[in-house]
């Protein structure tokens, strides 16, 4: 019986999407890669630009060595941005990740013997009809649901599986966020000091305020300028905002779950806990590609 096949030999046709799966997976996640690669030296690159020119000020006639290296960073920052752009990597990492999500909805469907994928019309994506002829091609799965209970040990695994990853996923953005706002708030207090130990000098050591004018002018400048850099790699990547809605995913499976868990786990009620799951899934990623649309690479200015 098809019921009674070992769960280390998927059925062929799960074993076609969970290949296909695969691949879109790891495109996705070098897209990604390469995208966020793309962002942290473009602001890395702008930030580097007013820190060496405002070091310059402290080189008196050799600041033309300063001058030659700020021409040089602007230039590495236009080239990167064209690159990236040229490349589509932010196109690349959305469409994939889009591409592997419906896959895996399709995967987690098939499991409980439904047939329904993403839809197919003229209308829609060029993803979404790819992932309709992918689920297509492949041969109908037989799937015996006499004992459901067995069916849902691995049904219920993926959705776990899904949950534990976007909880752990949101605690990794979250402390990713809080240091990075952490380092910009050091930055700006060491600015901060900077100009108080200043006002004091002035007032009391004259001499020695003028003397490190040009240090603090280096300082006060620089400092800024990185810690703005920070800021912008925290907000065109999104750090908070991808926390908070795999937390929200996270809860979302969880609650499916125990639904399941509370229901009478017949047949019935695990294909609607699969639809529930795949429906919460392809909402999520359906608007983590609106917000990702928006958050553009560009020189930063």
């Amino acid at each position: 019986k098809r019921g009674n096949i070992p769960r280390s030999e998927p059925p062929e046709s799960r074993a076609t999407l969970k290949n296909s799966f695969d691949w879109w997976d790891a495109a996705a996640n070098g897209a990604a890669k390469a995208f966020r690669s793309a962002v942290i030296v473009n602001f890395g690159l702008a930030a580097l630009a007013v820190v060496l020119a405002a070091v310059s000020l402290l080189l008196g006639d050799e600041k033309w060595v300063l001058v030659v290296a700020e021409v040089a960073t602007i230039c590495l920052l236009i080239a990167n941005t064209w690159y990236a752009t040229r490349q589509k990597w932010q196109e690349r990492w959305l469409e994939s990740r889009e591409v592997a999500e419906m896959l895996r909805v399709s995967i987690l469907l098939r499991q409980v013997g439904i047939g329904r994928n993403v839809a197919d019309t003229p209308s829609a994506s060029w993803s979404t009809r790819y992932v309709a002829a992918i689920t297509r091609s492949v041969s109908p799965e037989s799937i015996n649901l006499s004992h459901p209970q067995l069916v849902a040990e691995g049904v219920v695994a993926q959705v776990k599986s899904q949950a534990d990853w976007n909880e752990a996923n949101a605690r990794k953005m979250h402390l990713v966020a809080h240091r990075i706002e952490r380092f910009g708030e050091l930055l700006f207090g060491a600015v901060l000091v900077l100009l108080i130990a200043w006002l004091w000098a002035w007032f009391s050591e004259p001499h020695l305020a003028k003397a490190s004018k040009y240090w603090l002018t280096t300082l006060t400048a620089g400092l800024p300028a990185i810690a703005s850099a920070s800021y912008g790699v925290r907000i065109i990547l999104d750090f908070e905002g991808t926390a908070q809605r795999a937390h929200n995913l996270s809860q979302a499976l969880r609650a499916a779950l125990v639904d399941w868990a509370r229901s009478k786990q017949d047949a019935a009620s695990l294909q609607t806990i699969a639809i529930r799951s795949s429906d919460v899934m392809m909402g999520d990623v359906g608007s983590w590609r609106l917000l990702a649309e928006g958050r553009r690479l560009a020189v930063p200015g």
